[in-house]
Order: structure tokens, then C-alpha cells, then sequence
């Protein structure tokens, strides 16, 4: 059985007074590939900051490699978990400055300049990634799909245990999707990498995930794999469509099909 790396317990969060999730449960096992789907406005990224320590837990407690959220600071948090998003990163920087932002948690006291090591971390993160070729172009040079290539490649660079990641295909053409979607997926594999990636497309969650959670007006509708919780009856209540369920000849996924004659 796989270590328990993230639980959340009973979590309820948001802005100010404004309550955005409310009772919060699920864990994530080291090494899952998780995917968080549901509709806008349903909470997905105010989880990811409540991960990531960036607004307050109002209630219950979010327990991050068997150490409670609260006694961690920022830079033991940069550490072990990386967030990559769509963020407009359109900026005058060469790229592989860029990425060794990524690098900062780990200056050791009264460093200012990176050092070899960090440069030869940032060398082997961009070959795996396949960006070595961008090295001395600029991030306001690239395409969507490139620069958010750069934008895991940083994420990357901060060595991290737990990797969060919001939207990273949304305004993708499907070539870009499936290439940062199969990089993922090797990582995952290849470096023990446990990932949660936010999504919009069910599909690709039921593809490249093991597991999905589904949030809906603040709490967890279901979590589990695809296969249990990918139902036309999830579908109807969340997504407040019709779609009829079957699965992908080629993996064996559920695949769904939406009726856009049949909205509700």
C-alpha cells in the first residue's frame, strides 16, 4: 500500500468571510496521478492554495508528509511542493534564468548567485522536458505551448515531492495538450512524482489519472478512479448535462460522450 502524503481532514476555507470549500476530505498516496475536475467556480484552485499555504484553513487541517500545514513556513513548503499554472508569464527573461528561479528554496544561507549544481539541475530538468533547444531565447518569445513547457521545467527545478498544477493544457491546440500530458505521466513514473492537475476536460482525466476527484459548489461530489466514479449520473448532477458513458477501445478508460441536444 502506497504512503499517504496529503490528508486533508474536514477542510473548509476561502476569502474573508466568504467560505469557498466546505468539508474538505480526501488523501493523496506518493506517486498518484490525480486529477481534479468539476465547473467553474467550484473551488479547484482555492484547494490548491490552501495546499499550498497561500490563504488560511478556517477549519479542519490539511496534514502534508505526516507534519501539520501550520509548521511549515514558506520556504520548507517551496521544498517539497511546486505549483505550475496558465499565469501570464509573457516576460523579457531568458528561459534559462527562468527556470532557475525555480531553484531559490534551496539557496543555502547568505547564497545570492546560483551554483554549479543549481545550473546542472536546471541542465538535466531542461533535457527532460525537451526544452534544451529554447535555452537562450527569450519566455516573451515562445508559444503558448512552449512557454508553459518552461513553466513545469521551474516548477521542476524546485525538486518537489508533491507537484500541483493548474490548468497547464487550457488554450492548447491537442498536439501541446498530449505532449505536456505524456511528460507528466512520465515524470510521474520515472521520478515518484506525485502529481494533482487541475482539468477541464473529463476525458483526459479519466485518461492520464488514477484517480479524480470531482468537486461541485464547494465540496467533494466523489473521488476515486475513473472507473468508479465517471457515471452519467456525475455527469447530470454536476455538469447539469446528459452524456452517455462507455470506454476507450484503446485503454480501456471511461470515455464520455455529451448530448448537446439533451441540456437540462
Amino acid at each position: 500500500m502506497n504512503d499517504i502524503i496529503l490528508n486533508v481532514k474536514n477542510l473548509s476555507c476561502g476569502y474573508n468571510s466568504k467560505i469557498i470549500l466546505k468539508n474538505i476530505n480526501f488523501e493523496i498516496n506518493k506517486d498518484d496521478f490525480v486529477g481534479i475536475i468539476g465547473p467553474n467556480g467550484s473551488g479547484k484552485t482555492t484547494l490548491f492554495r490552501a495546499i499550498n499555504k497561500i490563504i488560511k484553513v478556517q477549519k479542519g487541517e490539511i496534514i502534508l508528509f505526516n507534519k501539520h500545514l501550520e509548521h511549515y513556513n514558506r520556504t520548507e513548503i517551496a521544498r517539497i511542493v511546486s505549483v505550475a499554472s496558465m499565469s501570464n508569464y509573457n516576460i523579457d527573461i531568458k528561459v534559462e534564468d527562468f527556470i532557475l528561479l525555480g531553484r531559490l528554496p534551496h539557496y543555502k544561507s547568505m547564497q545570492i548567485f546560483e551554483s554549479k549544481e543549481d545550473h546542472d539541475i536546471v541542465f538535466k530538468i531542461m533535457e527532460m522536458t525537451d526544452i534544451s533547444k529554447y535555452n537562450n531565447r527569450y519566455l516573451d518569445e515562445l508559444s503558448s505551448g512552449e512557454r508553459q513547457l518552461v513553466v513545469i521545467a521551474k516548477a521542476l527545478a524546485q525538486e518537489p515531492k508533491l507537484l500541483l498544477l493548474d490548468e497547464p493544457i487550457a488554450h492548447l491546440d491537442i498536439t501541446h495538450q498530449l505532449k505536456i500530458l505524456d511528460l507528466l505521466k512520465k515524470l510521474n513514473k520515472q521520478l515518484d512524482l506525485t502529481i494533482i492537475v487541475i482539468l477541464h476536460d473529463i476525458n483526459i482525466a479519466s485518461e492520464y489519472c488514477n484517480k479524480i476527484i470531482i468537486l461541485n459548489k464547494g465540496e467533494i461530489y466523489s473521488a476515486g478512479t475513473p472507473s468508479d466514479i465517471l457515471n452519467k449520473k456525475a455527469v447530470k448532477d454536476v455538469y447539469n448535462v446528459e452524456a452517455v458513458i462507455d470506454k476507450n477501445p484503446l485503454s480501456n478508460k471511461p470515455f464520455i460522450f455529451f448530448n448537446s441536444s439533451e441540456r437540462l
